[in-house]
């Protein structure tokens, strides 16, 4: 009986694992850059902005050189503008306190080439998170918010080093994204 019942975990597990891998699931973790663009000069408004810190550190990880010069480069990823606002999506019983936060973080990035033919036209990336308030925590709620806006930061450059995956040194035309990404 014991033997039967260990059968049926394995292949219970075996299942599962056919299922989430055949759907395209996988950990976060590392994620394959071409090998074209193992070097990037990575630019911005803002040099010490949070999420051009967090991009250089996820490059990194991901075994991505960011250089110091566009020449040192073959790409250049261009965070052209970069965005927040906070507003209230509901109120309260007495129509004056805000019952509910819309945070929403965006930038407008482009990737260039040594020569400085865009391989990705400008577009949006962006992440969206509701949160409710409670004026009787307002410390509690601000610590909640300020941990949504380091998991938009994080989204946001999955998100861009996702679109470096699609560019490659073949790609002789200019690849269009809607602005529509979003990650909730």
């Amino acid at each position: 009986m014991r033997l039967r019942s260990n059968i049926v975990y394995v292949g219970i597990s075996l299942l599962l694992s056919l299922f989430l891998s055949s759907c395209g699931f996988h950990l976060r973790g590392k994620i394959e850059i071409p090998e074209s663009m193992q070097s990037i000069y990575l630019t911005g408004h803002d040099q010490y902005s949070e999420i051009i810190i967090e991009a250089k550190r996820a490059l990194d990880r991901n075994g991505v050189k960011v250089v110091k010069s566009s020449t040192d480069a073959p790409f250049t990823i261009d965070i052209l503008n970069e965005n927040s606002r906070k507003r209230t999506v509901a109120v309260g019983n007495n129509f004056r306190d805000a019952a509910e936060y819309e945070l929403r973080m965006e930038i407008e990035v482009e990737i260039r080439d040594r020569e400085g033919k865009r391989l990705m036209m400008p577009a949006i990336i962006y992440a969206e998170r509701i949160y409710s308030n409670d004026e009787n925590q307002i410390r509690a709620k601000e610590r909640e918010e300020e941990q949504l806006k380091k998991e938009m930061i994080h989204d946001i450059v999955q998100q861009l080093i996702t679109r470096m995956q699609s560019i490659s040194t073949t790609t002789s035309s200019t690849i269009n994204y809607p602005n529509d990404s979003n990650a909730t």
